[in-house]
Order: structure tokens, then sequence, then C-alpha cells
């Protein structure tokens, strides 16, 4: 079994499977947050949602909404992302607020810190925690690419948060191409997903390699790194990766051959990253977000509303995406303006997709 969030809770799971030790599962309680950090008292109860989802059409049994959002370590806009005590618990307040309205099944978090609570930090501690429970979550994995690097990339990594009684029974935190660890070395979430009415998916959470040019081969790697570990999955139900933290052979059995869903910050356009997943048998959820731009007003005013920063084919787009394989359906997918990005350019608004097991 891997590393646990010391007094963690986590849904009773029958026969729990394999849990890498790059890997923190579970949610630190919340009494436990507020004694151990003060200025979170009074803050972490789910907050108000105001409004109707943006994305989204009538849900049927078996419908899996899933959302992406790059959290910029909960660091409001034009504020440095290197000084810690830049970031907010009411940004992240308002950032779970906006993905709450959307309500999703699955919300994949790039940009998350692990600061240890109680250990007089100036940010936001214990961020991914503090995400599920404004969330309502009821399972949560952490999974840092960067174990301990003072500023920027103190225990920076990737988060994916089950809502609605959905839980992990088991994950991994793989590690994928990086030419310099001292550069944001990056990793995967791998997880096991089982919802309540039994269905199971197999979940990737990813943030690529950022250099706009330098990194362009590099990205093609790692996305291929990505699509090597669902296409794993879905000619054995193993997963064999290397895990981030400690270097050593891991292995998943058991896990789901469908309803794969990649998601997470690709750091580039959907064309490059189309590209290579195609290959593996993803379809990009963005595809549905383009036609929908196209004959759909209300969904177009939506997006023209979040002000991407990129286009692809006169079609607005971020730099954000959810790829999924066969086994399910796109109904609709959107961008939606959020939270810690409401002030200024920025190039990750949040992405959501409705699926459907096909």
């Amino acid at each position: 079994m891997g590393r646990r969030i010391a007094a963690a809770v986590r849904p009773a799971v029958e026969e729990l499977g394999h849990f890498g030790p790059g890997v923190r599962h579970g949610i630190v309680p919340k009494s436990m947050l507020e004694t151990m950090e003060p200025a979170l008292r009074g803050k972490l109860e789910m907050p108000i949602v105001a409004g109707e989802a943006l994305v989204g059409v009538k849900r049927l049994p078996g419908d899996i909404v899933v959302g992406s959002a790059n959290l910029h370590m909960g660091t409001p806009a034009g504020e440095s992302l290197s000084n810690v005590a830049n970031e907010s618990i009411d940004a992240m307040r308002a950032d779970a607020a906006a993905i709450l309205r959307e309500r999703p099944s699955i919300v994949f978090l790039q940009e998350v810190r692990h600061h240890p609570m109680g250990t007089g930090t100036t940010g936001v501690p214990e961020q991914a925690s503090v995400m599920a429970h404004l969330l309502g979550a009821s399972d949560l994995i952490f999974t840092p690419a960067v174990p301990r690097i003072d500023g920027l990339h103190e225990g920076y990594g990737v988060a994916v948060a089950l809502l609605d009684g959905a839980k992990f029974k088991q994950a991994g935190n793989a590690a994928v191409t990086n030419v310099d660890a001292a550069i944001e070395a990056r990793s995967v979430s791998l997880g096991h997903v089982v919802f309540p009415n039994g269905d199971e998916a197999l979940v990737e959470g990813a943030h690529l390699a950022n250099r706009p040019l330098e990194d362009v081969g590099l990205r093609v790697s790692q996305l291929n790194d990505i699509a090597d570990f669902g296409e794993q999955a879905r000619r054995t139900g193993t997963i064999e990766y290397r895990d981030a933290v400690t270097g050593t052979k891991q292995l998943m059995t058991g896990v789901p051959r469908r309803q794969a869903i990649i998601a997470g910050d690709m750091n580039q356009l959907q064309a490059p990253t189309s590209e290579v997943l195609d290959q593996h048998g993803f379809t990009n959820t963005s595809d549905v977000l383009a036609r929908n731009a196209r004959t759909n007003a209300e969904v177009k005013r939506a997006i023209e509303s979040a002000s991407p920063t990129a286009e692809h084919e006169g079609i607005p787009h971020t730099i954000d995406h959810i790829e999924v394989d066969d086994a399910l359906d796109v109904v609709d997918a959107g961008i939606v303006k959020v939270g810690t990005l409401t002030a200024g350019p920025t190039d990750h608004h949040f992405k959501f997709a409705q699926l459907r097991p096909a």
C-alpha cells in the first residue's frame, strides 16, 4: 500500500487495490485543518452556488460530468505565482463555486501546492484537501510531480477529486518523460474510479511541459507516455509505470479497460494534442465544443464571454483539454470563466464535458 495523509479520511472501498508510494490518498479532516490553521476556520464549507450550469444538457443515469481546472495555486490573476503569500482561500472558494455550478462528477486540478499544515506557511496549506472540502468531494488523490523545491514548485502537482459518492479503488503517480527535473518535472495521476452505480473508469490527470517552443517535442513524448498507460489498460487491464517520487517500478492490476478519461493542462492547443492522442484511440471533447460554437448561440456566448487567449481553426480554445476513449460519447462540452481568473487575461479558463457511456 502507498503513503497516506496523516489522519486522512477516505470512503470505505471493498478490496482496495494498489496505491503507489507517490500518491497522497484521502482528505485531511476539516476539524484538523481548522485547528492547525486558524486562518481556514469558517472557510472550508462548500460555497453558495449561483446560477445554472453553463455546460451540459439533461442528464441520464450513468452520465459523467468532468471538469478540468488549473488553480494557479489559488493565486488571483495578476499576482506573482512565485510568492506563496499571494495564495488566497477566498479565491479558491470562488473557483469551487464556479466548478460546483457545473455539477461535476470528477474534477481534475492542476498547479496544486502542498504546504504541510502547521508549518507556518503564508500560503494556503493542504490545497488538495482544502479544495476537496470546498467541492464536497467523496474521495481525493494528490500526486506531486515535485516532492520538495522551495518557492514556486513547493510540493507542486496534480489532484483529482471525486464527487457524489464515487471513490478510488487504486491510484498511481506515474513519471513521464522529463528533460530537466529542476524545470517543472511532470507526472500523471492514474486513478481507478468506482461510481456508486458500480460503473468504473480510468482517469489520468495531466500537466505537460510549459515552454511554448522549447518543449514541443517533450510534450509529444509526455502525451505518448500518457496514452501508453491507457493502451496498457485497454489491452491487458494492467498498467506498469515508474513512481514519480521514488523512481520504483509499480504495477496496477485489474484496472478498467474501457471508459478512460485524460484531462488537464496540456500547455498547447487542440491540434498538436489531438495529433498524438487520436492515434491512440482518444477523442478531444473540444470537437463537440467547436460544433456547438457554430450551431448553438448560447454556448457561443458562453465561450466568447470567457475570452480564451487562443483559437484553432477560428474556434476559441484554451490549452486545457479533456480526451476520452471510444467507450464514452461526448454529449456536450464548454469553457467557463471562473474564480481566480476573472481579472485579467488567462489561458486557463476551466473546461467541462458531459460524457455518456457509449
